[in-house]
């Protein structure tokens, strides 16, 4: 039940963002508990339904892993693990085809947000109408999410303007955010790492730990055209002008789940822990930090105005009955 359900949203997600996806080949490995993907090629219009001013280059993840015990579901987490995520960027240019791809994103975003309300009906058809705290599928389903955890290393992502570049064919200005590891999972009462099966607890405890945060900006650096040369710079980060310096720290959260209406605690509290926080600028970087935010207002004040022309068609549509 569950595997054909994961299958299913993984086929369609992980196509929307990733190249040459092998829909058999990934619903086998879902079946067999264990999904590794490696050496996946990003889509160049990946990033484009978030109507940002930019373009993605190029973009390579390293891995993407997925493991789950179908047979054990209610005593073991279901793991994700993502690595090496490079994406470069550079400003939107191209807005002939913009207002086409703003018709299909928004069909495309309807059409799989229906199928997967259809995948997860099909899926646990008995989860509706339950009764008496709801069915087992529903229980089940709750486990899971409940237990998830989510663990992310090593991202660079890298936004480059050659037009603020000293040679507008070979460098750039870059602004850069790097990620040595990012983890997410569920803890006991104390914030270790633990698998809840009580679920009659009112309070669902969540942390994510992070390292090595950092963002940086070159006013003047060589511009690269394959996302696979920010390994390299990943590792060694002597070229990099950071105007706040990588950081580590945590996040502690604490949902309280129960929904009566003279709830007396808060819903949810989070506490936040982090190691020396900085932040510098230099007036050659203000400077080019102005030109480059410049850049990308006109561009988004471009892509707005398409997006809400579709947005207006769209209700003008519906005025009429269409």
């Amino acid at each position: 039940m569950f595997e054909g359900l994961v299958a299913g949203l993984l086929n369609t997600y992980l196509g929307e963002f990733i190249e040459n996806v092998s829909k058999d080949d990934l619903s086998a490995a879902v079946w067999s508990g264990e999904v590794s993907l490696t050496n996946l090629k990003v889509k160049t219009k990946a990033l484009n339904f978030l109507q940002l001013p930019i373009d993605v280059i190029d973009g390579f993840i390293g891995r993407i892993f997925l493991k789950a015990n179908w047979s054990a579901l209610g005593s073991r987490p279901v793991e994700v693990a993502i690595e090496n995520i490079f994406l470069i960027a550079r400003p939107r240019e191209d807005f002939d085809t913009e207002a086409k791809y703003a018709l299909e994103s928004a069909i495309r975003a309807k059409i799989r947000k229906l199928g997967s309300w259809q995948k997860l009906k099909l899926a646990s058809p008995e989860m509706e109408n339950s009764k008496g705290g709801g069915s087992w599928a529903e229980k089940l389903t709750t486990k899971i999410v409940n237990n998830l955890q989510v663990s992310i290393k090593n991202v660079h992502i890298r936004y480059e303007d050659p037009s603020l570049g000293s040679n507008s064919k070979e460098t750039a200005a870059c602004l850069g955010v790097c990620l040595s590891e990012l983890t997410l999972y569920t803890t006991n009462s104390e914030w270790k790492k633990e698998f809840i099966t009580d679920l009659q607890s009112k309070v669902l405890f969540k942390k994510l730990d992070m390292k090595g945060l950092g963002v940086y900006f070159n006013t003047n650096s060589n511009q690269l055209s394959k996302a696979k040369d920010l390994a390299y710079y990943f590792r060694s980060t002597a070229e990099f002008r950071h105007i706040a310096p990588p950081i580590s720290g945590f996040v502690q959260l604490s949902h309280n789940t129960d929904n009566s209406p003279t709830l007396k605690e808060p819903k949810v509290k989070v506490d936040c822990g982090l190691d020396a926080l900085g932040f510098s600028l230099s007036e050659t970087q203000y400077q080019s930090m102005l030109k480059v935010l410049h850049v990308l207002s006109k561009t988004q004040s471009k892509i707005s105005k398409i997006y809400d022309k579709i947005k207006f068609d769209e209700g003008s549509q519906k005025d009429k009955g269409v």
